[in-house]
């Protein structure tokens, strides 16, 4: 059996730091969540061609002592509610190198607009080599504290069982790190912002044939509620390819404060027949727990798909019965053994769901 495919959630937090100059009496604050997935851009190999620019810089880097390099980074679904053009949310990728396999790094992020402010710090987590596999995702939401401006954003990588700095990446190294138009969430609302998803994750278990495919998962959605408390519940649907929305299960009625990560909901479900391997997507209807009215709806995204199948498709279950027969002859007095054979093989199928 294989290794279950992990989209991994390595950390949810809220950091603080010392008031920006620009705003004396505000505490920057953000909400950071981080998985492993990967690189689109790389060869399904995970070998990287040795003529393209990126390996070239990354080979740079370690070839100058470093055992770590920088093969791509880039910033991707940037929030801008108010439409202003400052985003209180982006999500960073960056797909590290390294000389060695398997070793365990972790990375922090840094924010500077005049004032230099920590703004996340990642899980240990493992490179191994030149591969894409082992890229990066983190999501940020500046929850409070950073006002409407320009912002650099600095990258230091370090070894996870030395602590010792291993790389450093910023604007020096990269333009698009100075090139961030962000304000907190507060400055980033509008009037009808009630609730909003934070963080749809997932993780993926079970794979009996060996084939890629998993028959179970364990779902993380993280729902912010920015200007009260609500009580709510979320619908789970699993959506095949042809866009079809399949019900899953309910989770139990939480209540949902501010920007707190310690009231995720948390629901886990199999899928036991009636389910051909496939790429699917998650999907969430949020409810009202009083009203049951429709709040929001959310999926994730088709460039992450959930490789699953269910049970029936996972593996086969094969019966055989061996059946015996003895006939007696009387005319000799003795009785003569005929065995017979019956090899009875039942491939069982059924099209139920398992919650």
């Amino acid at each position: 059996m294989k290794n279950p495919l992990m989209i991994t959630l390595l950390s949810t937090l809220t950091l603080a730091s010392l008031p920006i100059q620009a705003e004396p009496d505000a505490t920057p604050a953000a909400k950071f969540a981080g998985e492993i997935t990967l690189n689109p851009q790389r060869a399904e190999s995970d070998t990287v061609a040795a003529s393209s620019d990126n390996a070239k810089a990354a080979a740079k880097y370690i070839a100058s002592g470093s055992s770590v390099g920088i093969y791509d980074i880039w910033f991707a679904e940037q929030q801008d509610n108010d439409g202003d053009g400052y985003h209180s949310r982006f999500k960073l990728f960056f797909d590290i190198d390294s000389r060695y396999t398997n070793h365990r790094i972790y990375v922090t992020g840094q924010l500077n607009n005049g004032t230099s402010t920590p703004l996340f710090r990642t899980e240990p987590f493992a490179v191994s080599g030149e591969t894409g596999n082992d890229t990066y995702s983190a999501t940020v939401l500046l929850t409070d504290g950073y006002p409407s401006t320009q912002y650099d954003l600095t990258l230091r990588v370090y070894d996870a069982n030395s602590n010792a700095l291993l790389l450093t990446w910023g604007p020096q190294q990269d333009g698009r790190m100075s090139q961030l138009f962000l304000e907190d969430a507060g400055r980033d609302q509008v009037s009808n912002a009630d609730i909003q998803v934070f963080e749809f994750a997932y993780t993926l278990h079970t794979d009996r044939d060996g084939d890629g495919y998993f028959t179970d998962a364990d779902v993380r959605i993280d729902v912010d509620a920015p200007q009260h408390a609500r009580q709510l519940y979320a619908s789970l649907f699993l959506i095949d390819q042809g866009d079809n929305w399949i019900p899953l299960r309910n989770s139990a009625v939480v209540t949902v404060t501010g920007y707190s990560n310690a009231d995720a909901i948390r629901i886990n479900f199999g899928l036991d027949s009636g389910f051909a391997p496939q790429h699917y997507r998650l999907g969430v209807q949020l409810h009202d727990a009083y009203s049951h009215n429709l709040l929001l709806t959310s999926t994730t995204p088709g460039s992450a798909p959930a490789r699953m199948e269910s049970v029936d498709y996972d593996s086969s279950y094969y019966v055989v019965e061996e059946v015996y027969y003895e006939e007696e002859h009387g005319h000799s007095g003795g009785a003569t053994g005929i065995v017979l054979l019956a090899g009875v093989i039942a491939l069982w199928r059924g099209r139920k769901q398992r919650k």
